[in-house]
C-alpha cells in the first residue's frame, strides 16, 4: 500500500512540477494614468519570459479613469476652511504597443497613446450613489459637475495645468529587453526604455522631455498553476541635459504580482503597481498613513485586480486599479486590452 501511495504522490507531482511555464499569462500589462506620472515613462508590466521567439505581439489597450482630488487650508484671519481643486476629470485612454521577440534572449518594443480629458457624465451618478448609502462624497458638492480641472504646482520648476477638454498623442515608449538567464521555474530579464517626447505638457500628454529607465524583471513558476512576478525600475528624467529646463526627480518603480491559474486558458491576478514622485508640489497634507508631506510627494502605491483570458494566441486582459492606501493615484482606474501574438518564420 506504502508502495502505490508513493508511486501515487510522484506522479502527481510530475504532473503538477512538469511543464511548469504553461499557465503563467503575467504580470498585468499597464500605464500609469494618474495626470502627474503620465507625463513620465513607467514600468509597466512584462515578463522576464520570452515565450515565442521570433513573433510579434500587437496590443491594443483602453483605459478609463476617473480623479477627484481636493485639499483644505485653514484660514486662521477668518476662521473657516478653504476647499481646493486639484483634479477632477475623466480619461479615456486608446494605447497600441508591438513588441518583437528576436530570439530567446532579445525583445524590442514601442508604445504610443492617444489621451482624451473630459468633464465626464458620471459625477450627478457618483454623488447620487454617495447620498443613497450615505457615504461621504468627498467635497464633489462643493464644485460643478462634470468640469475638467487639474492644477499641479510643483517645485520642480513647471505646473500641471487643464481647465478644458483636451485631446492629444501621448509620448512613444520604447523597449528593449535581455533575457540572461532561464530554468524551469523561474526567468530573469534586464530591461530599458527610451521615451520620445511627442507628447506635450500644455494638454497633459507629455512632459515635453525624454526619459531613460532601466531595471530587472524576474519571473517564477514555483508549481503550474501559481506564478509570481517581481521588478523593479529606476526613470530618470533627461531634462538635466537641456539649458533651463525643469528639475524632475529620479522615481523608483516595482511590481509585485500574484497569479493563479486554475485553468490553462484563465488567470487570476492581483498586482501592486509602486512608483515614487517625480515631483514635489507646495501644498502640505497628511497622506493615508498619517505621514507629513507635500502634495502629489506621496509614493504610490496602486493595486490592481484583474482577469486573464487566452484562446490559442489572443489574449484578453482586464483590470481594476486603485491606489488604497498612499491616495496618490486616480480614484479608480478600468482597463481592457487585447493582444496577438503573430508567429513569424
Amino acid at each position: 500500500m506504502k508502495k502505490y501511495t508513493i508511486l501515487f504522490l510522484f506522479l502527481v507531482s510530475f504532473t503538477v512540477f512538469s511543464n511548469i511555464r504553461t499557465y503563467g499569462k503575467g504580470p498585468l500589462f499597464s500605464k500609469n494614468v494618474f495626470s502627474p506620472y503620465i507625463i513620465f515613462m513607467n514600468l509597466p508590466g512584462q515578463k522576464a519570459l520570452i515565450d515565442s521567439p521570433r513573433s510579434l505581439n500587437i496590443t491594443t489597450s483602453i483605459y478609463y479613469s476617473q480623479d477627484f482630488n481636493i485639499y483644505a487650508i485653514y484660514n486662521y484671519p477668518h476662521e473657516e476652511w478653504g476647499i481646493f481643486r486639484v483634479a477632477d476629470f475623466e480619461s479615456f485612454i486608446l494605447e497600441s504597443s508591438s513588441f518583437y521577440s528576436i530570439n530567446k534572449y532579445f525583445e524590442i518594443g514601442m508604445s504610443i497613446r492617444l489621451i482624451s480629458y473630459y468633464g465626464g457624465a458620471l459625477d450627478s451618478f457618483t454623488q447620487y450613489w454617495h447620498d443613497l448609502f450615505s457615504l461621504p462624497n468627498g467635497g464633489r458638492e462643493y464644485f460643478p459637475i462634470n468640469e475638467v480641472y487639474v492644477d499641479f504646482k510643483t517645485q520642480n520648476g513647471f505646473d500641471i495645468f487643464l481647465d478644458k477638454p483636451a485631446v492629444g498623442f501621448g509620448d512613444i515608449d520604447t523597449w528593449f529587453k535581455f533575457n540572461f538567464y532561464t530554468n524551469k521555474y523561474s526567468a530573469f530579464s534586464l530591461t530599458q526604455g527610451f521615451k520620445i517626447p511627442t507628447g506635450q505638457l500644455s494638454n497633459i500628454t507629455g512632459s515635453g522631455y525624454p526619459d531613460y529607465l532601466a531595471g530587472l524583471l524576474i519571473d517564477f513558476y514555483p508549481i503550474q498553476y501559481f506564478s509570481m512576478y517581481l521588478q523593479g525600475a529606476a526613470v530618470f528624467p533627461l531634462q538635466f541635459m537641456f539649458p533651463d529646463a525643469p528639475t524632475p526627480y529620479p522615481s523608483f518603480n516595482a511590481i509585485v504580482s500574484l497569479e493563479f491559474s486554475p485553468v490553462k486558458f484563465f488567470s487570476i491576478i492581483t498586482q501592486m503597481n509602486i512608483k515614487t514622485s517625480h515631483i514635489k508640489g507646495y501644498i502640505p497634507i497628511y497622506n493615508n498613513l498619517g505621514m507629513y508631506t507635500e502634495l502629489a510627494g506621496s509614493p504610490q502605491t496602486n493595486l490592481l485586480v484583474g482577469i486573464v483570458f487566452t484562446i490559442d494566441r489572443y489574449r484578453l486582459q482586464i483590470y481594476f486599479e486603485e491606489d488604497t492606501f498612499m491616495n496618490a493615484g486616480t480614484d479608480y482606474t478600468v482597463s481592457v486590452a487585447l493582444s496577438y501574438d503573430l508567429r513569424l518564420k
